[in-house]
């Protein structure tokens, strides 16, 4: 007598297979081969023995694959030495259990394709993105390590967000990729980047700049560095200009340090010997070979200032200028040397100071005929001051009375204290009126230009 008989019923995922155990006895008689068949009623299925003793009892193993949802009856036949029995078994097949999975994304541009899963890109405009799975399956996923967006600095891929983390919830993993287990209770996981700008760096000749063309996060800070020589002029930044340097650059960045052949400040500043501005003076700069450099003339402030490459020259004024309506001569340089032509050395800003003459001027002019009842001469009076007022003792002078008449009489005296002077010269008996005086100045401190000669008319 052959016995078949089922195990009880299971429930599985849809699309799964199904093992069913059968157990297979024969319970009198002596042993003979037993054979099984079976009919799944449509879902795909087969029986396959196992081996072992057919008496008392075997069991084989029956596998049902790829079964929709639904209840499926299967009719295991069984037949042994003339006996067939056979055993209804019921499959119910219900849907597998599904649950979400949601990918979010932080930190990027608008466009790009900063994800994959199962092969499959998505771009950030797909974010957030959920997915459907089944519980238990296993999903492959993977971040973009660096991810380029266009931005409106520069043409071309200059902005750039590079993977930094991923958190996560019910245990899904955080990695930049990895295999996903979908767990029971779905869960979700997020990607933060880092935002990175490309800055392309260059600069003309006489320099260089530095760090070099890259990818950098915002607010690097990037600096022009001179070569001997040269100096820094300013950065040219997508076509403006800037002149900080180290300079801070925090977008997309078209950066080019831009030098010139260095210069340093020189100075002129013309006085007179009491210490006035003298305006209008020309100030030359001549290269060792002779070759005017540089030329200008001096402002109200009695300065000029040149532009010149360090190295050695030399400087002059005039030997004379004109100053406060007189013309006066070259007195000294600040530093004692005599000759309006001196030899310099620039290493840095430098100021050199040209002393001219003080002009002097009569003040308080008066002369003429003088008699004292028995001879007959002429006098003058006066005072000698410098331009600004300042009266000055020490001046030789030399008077003439009717220049180029045939009663030309001439004296000559020295200011005094306060820079007075009175002189008189003898006639004789008869004498006629004086109708002009010259006078000039033989002699001066040192630092006063003289007033070569001055016609007065009583």
């Amino acid at each position: 007598m052959v016995s078949v008989s089922p195990n009880s019923g299971s429930m599985i995922a849809g699309s799964g297979s199904v093992t069913a155990t059968v157990t297979v006895s024969r319970t009198s008689g002596t042993p003979q081969p037993v054979s099984l068949s079976m009919s799944t009623g449509g879902a795909p299925a087969s029986l396959s023995p196992a081996s072992g003793t057919p008496n008392p009892y075997f069991t084989s193993a029956l596998s049902v694959s790829n079964a929709p949802a639904g209840t499926y009856t299967i009719i295991i036949y069984g037949s042994s030495g003339g006996y067939i029995r056979s055993a209804i078994y019921t499959l119910t097949v219900t849907p597998p259990p599904t649950t979400t999975v949601r990918f979010y994304i932080s930190g990027v541009g608008s466009s790009g394709v900063p994800l994959s899963v199962d092969g499959i890109s998505y771009s950030v405009a797909n974010f957030p993105i959920s997915f459907t799975w089944t519980v238990g399956s296993q999903h492959a996923y993977a971040w973009t390590n660096f991810e380029t967006d266009e931005s409106p600095y520069i043409s071309g891929l200059d902005t750039g967000y590079a993977w930094s983390y991923s958190t996560s919830t019910n245990g899904l993993p955080t990695a930049l990729s990895g295999s996903i287990t979908v767990p029971a209770s779905g869960g979700s996981l997020t990607g933060y980047y880092t935002r990175y700008v490309y800055v392309n760096v260059a600069s003309s000749s006489g320099g260089s700049a530095s760090p070099s063309s890259g990818w950098y996060l915002p607010s690097t800070s990037f600096t022009a560095t001179a070569n001997s020589g040269y100096s820094f002029n300013y950065w040219n930044i997508n076509g403006a200009t800037s002149t900080t340097n180290p300079i801070t650059v925090s977008n997309p960045t078209t950066l080019q340090a831009v030098f010139s052949v260095a210069t340093v400040p020189l100075t002129v500043n013309t006085r007179d010997y009491q210490g006035y501005a003298v305006s209008g003076a020309s100030v030359y700069v001549y290269t060792l070979q002779q070759t005017l450099y540089a030329s200008g003339s001096t402002a109200s402030n009695g300065m000029v200032t040149f532009q010149v490459q360090p190295g050695s020259y030399y400087l002059a004024v005039m030997q004379t200028t004109n100053a406060f309506g007189y013309t006066t001569n070259f007195y000294n340089w600040g530093d004692g040397g005599t000759s309006p032509v001196r030899s310099i050395s620039l290493s840095g800003p430098t100021t050199y100071t040209a002393t001219y003459k003080t002009p002097l001027a009569f003040q308080n002019l008066a002369g003429g005929l003088g008699t004292n009842g028995f001879s007959v001469g002429y006098w003058a009076s006066g005072t000698v001051a410098s331009v600004h007022g300042t009266q000055i003792s020490g001046v030789g002078l030399h008077t003439t009375w009717n220049p180029g008449d045939v009663l030309e009489r001439s004296a000559d005296t020295t200011t005094g204290s306060g820079g007075s002077f009175n002189t008189q010269t003898y006639v004789g008996l008869i004498a006629s009126d004086v109708y002009a005086i010259d006078f000039s100045m033989t002699s001066t401190p040192n630092g006063y230009q003289p007033l070569s000669q001055y016609r007065f008319y009583p």
